[in-house]
């Protein structure tokens, strides 16, 4: 377990915040960027853990340039690494700023819980390491992900870090390099599964909730088989999310619809006064009707792909009326062996999410050999995500 962030760090009189910044920056500017930027992401590390007020002044000020060395690209190497990075012998080192829950700790999760130093918990990333952005079983490295990305609750929702909890759930890894690796900490076992799995992930829910029963739990990098049960299984009861699922077709949508009105603007664009047309320019043309009628096609059929599918989905069935069954019908997926259709092997597993698709969400006019180029000609009034 590691240790929990400053509630208050210490200031620095008579600084402001951009002199701050710009002295942190400049010395990570110093920290050579090599095998991918996992020097300056130890430095950060260490800035964090040393001067917890000059790290939030940079990350806040200087976030663009500072944020690809806390969370993605580099963030994926560091859970690779994580172990390895924690047995360095100098500094900087690394140092887990949350709490791993193992098989180990059945019985007792909420004992330890209740143990962590800050108790005004309010946000929680959860992560059990299996899919860990696209390199795959990480295991109990998986926590880098969790720490990496509740960093981003105080950068761009300026939520107290105090107040933000990272939690690995390790519950095995099936990564035969992990399980070799010397560094490796984690438990050294295949992962869990069925019922000894949904057990634990179930104490731990219940666990959350008698520890602080508002806190907001943010499912991160689960594999597929277990991120939509999951999240299907604790939404009604939990105030929960999965980001992979949801979170990134809320921004997808977003993305989509503001495209489309961009393009009906300019195409109702009065070429005098450069304004569009009033029913545009104010909003009242809806967001289905943008989507009514176009063909969505999407490169990968995962969390991301379906979810966003689904948001598309909801969106067109509550914006035009229509029913969900046919809204779906407006989303098709290509996976790395063609259009998925209900009898590939892919659409068996993407409808393997016990309830989350009511129908399903692929057409199957064509055959699961089709590729990307001959769906694109297919499929039209086509958006490509």
């Amino acid at each position: 377990m590691g240790a929990a962030p400053s509630t208050q760090p210490a200031g620095c009189p008579g600084c402001d915040d951009a002199s701050i910044a710009a002295a942190a920056l400049q010395q990570l500017d110093a920290v050579p960027e090599a095998h991918g930027g996992i020097e300056k992401y130890m430095y950060l590390r260490m800035l964090h853990e040393k001067k917890p007020d000059e790290f939030y002044r940079l990350l806040t000020t200087e976030t663009e340039r500072v944020l690809p060395f806390i969370y993605t690209p580099t963030v994926g190497e560091a859970c690779r690494r994580y172990f390895e990075l924690a047995a360095r012998k100098k500094e900087p080192k690394l140092r887990p700023r949350g709490i791993f829950l193992t098989l180990e700790d059945r019985g007792r999760v909420l004992e330890k819980l209740k143990a962590w130093p800050q108790q005004n918990v309010k946000v929680i990333v959860v992560t059990d390491g299996e899919r860990i952005l696209g390199l795959g079983d990480l295991g109990a490295g998986g926590m880098g992900i969790s720490e990496g990305k509740i960093t981003l609750y105080t950068v761009a929702a300026g939520v107290d870090p105090a107040h933000c909890l990272p939690v690995c759930l390790d519950v095995g890894t099936n990564n035969k390099d992990l399980l070799q690796d010397a560094h490796y900490k984690g438990l050294k076992r295949t992962r869990a599964t069925g019922q000894e799995y949904d057990s634990f992930v179930e104490e731990f829910m219940d666990a959350v909730s008698q520890w602080q029963p508002h806190v907001l739990i943010q499912f991160e990098d689960f594999g597929n088989t277990n991120a939509f049960r999951l999240l299907e299984r604790y939404r009604p009861s939990h105030c929960t999310f999965n980001d992979d699922i949801q979170g990134t077709a809320a921004i997808t949508l977003a993305a989509l619809l503001s495209a489309l009105r961009a393009i009906e603007f300019d195409k109702y664009r009065d070429a005098d006064t450069g304004q569009g047309a009033m029913y545009i320019s104010d909003g009242s043309l809806g967001a289905g009707q943008l989507l009514e009628g176009k063909q969505v096609l999407f490169l990968g059929a995962g969390e991301a792909g379906t979810g966003i599918g689904e948001l598309i989905a909801y969106c067109v069935h509550r914006r035009t009326g229509c029913s969900m069954q046919e809204a779906r019908k407006t989303c098709h997926f290509v996976d790395s062996k063609g259009l998925v259709i209900l009898s590939s092997v892919a659409a068996a597993r993407a409808l393997c999410c016990v309830g989350l698709f009511v129908v399903p969400l692929f057409t199957y006019y064509a055959s699961n050999y089709f590729s990307i180029f001959a769906v694109l000609s297919i499929v039209e009034g086509r958006l490509f995500v």
